[in-house]
C-alpha cells in the first residue's frame, strides 16, 4: 500500500477545520482497508476518522477533516505539524500492518 498526502487546506465545506487529502494505491491483488489509527496536531492527540476500502491493483482518494472544535479543545490555534498513522487490513486474511508515521510540517 502506497499512501500519499495530496493536499492540505482550510475546509471549504459545512464543517470548519482543516482538510487533508490522501491517495491510497493498493499494489496487491487483495482488497484492503485503510483506517486512521492515530492523529496528532502539534504533537497533541486530536480526534479524526478515516476508513477507505481499496480494491486490488487500484487507487482511491479520501479526505480527513480535522474539525476546528477538536483543535480548540486541544488548545491549538496555529498548525505547525500534522502526524498520522494508518492501519492497513488485508481482506483476504485480515492480517494488519501499521504504517510508519507520516508527518507534515508547516511554516
Amino acid at each position: 500500500m502506497k499512501i500519499q498526502c495530496t493536499g492540505v487546506r482550510e475546509s471549504a465545506g459545512y464543517i470548519d477545520g482543516i482538510e487533508v487529502d490522501f491517495k491510497f494505491t493498493n499494489n496487491s491483488d487483495f482488497e484492503q482497508s485503510v483506517v486512521l489509527q492515530s492523529l496528532e496536531v502539534n504533537n497533541k492527540e486530536v480526534g479524526g476518522y478515516l476508513h477507505t476500502i481499496i480494491l486490488g491493483d487500484r487507487a482511491e482518494t479520501d479526505r480527513l477533516t480535522i474539525k476546528d472544535s477538536d483543535l480548540k479543545r486541544a488548545g491549538i490555534d496555529k498548525i505547525y505539524n500534522i502526524s498520522v498513522v494508518f492501519r492497513v487490513y488485508n481482506h483476504d486474511d485480515w492480517d494488519d500492518v501499521t504504517t510508519n508515521e507520516m508527518i507534515m510540517n508547516f511554516n
